[in-house]
């Protein structure tokens, strides 16, 4: 597996994460920041405590940092994906053979919406399955993804990783379940 589409990886403790995400964040004003805790979920344009943090999404158009730990006394693993390091490596022609997109729907119970104000520049929604959340959209009800397709051991393609690449508005998804 190649994995041209990574700029740069390895192991981090919160500190040095938190130094990450700021470096990243000032290479590209507008980076859109999705962190989960065990106690909740976070959007937001800002920079996140890394203290508790189990998963965190730094994404813009190009590239995103992905750092995530499955306990909170390890150390994160963390990937810098970026589609000028893919570009660069097999050249604008081949960029369909490794990366796709394809936009899903957000969870969104259009019949029941949540109660109470939402962060400043959030939306507050609520998923079909009652959780209330907060996204930095308007009216968007999809996210993007950039897919990336590798080979594996026996020259099959596969999908090997994915990022956010931003909220959009899908008229496929406008429907409401009246």
């Amino acid at each position: 597996m190649m994995r041209p589409w990574i700029k740069a990886e390895g192991v981090a403790n919160e500190a040095e994460l938190r130094d990450l995400m700021e470096a990243f964040r000032a290479e590209t004003p507008g980076t859109l920041v999705l962190a989960a805790y065990p106690d909740r979920y976070t959007a937001t344009r800002e920079t996140v405590s890394t203290e508790k943090l189990l998963e965190l999404r730094v994404f813009h158009e190009e590239a995103e940092l992905w750092a995530r730990r499955t306990a909170l006394c390890q150390d994160f693993t963390w990937r810098i994906a970026d589609d000028r390091t893919l570009a660069e490596a097999v050249g604008q022609a081949d960029l369909m053979m490794y990366r796709i997109e394809e936009t899903q729907k957000l969870d969104i119970d259009t019949q029941h919406p949540p109660k109470g104000p939402a962060p400043e520049g959030c939306r507050m929604l609520r998923t079909t399955g009652g959780m209330p959340y907060a996204l930095p959209i308007q009216d968007e009800n999809a996210i993007l993804l950039a897919i990336y397709l590798d080979d594996d051991e026996e020259g099959r393609v596969r999908i090997t990783d994915f990022r956010p690449v931003r909220f959009v508005r899908d008229p496929r998804f406008t429907q409401r379940e009246d």
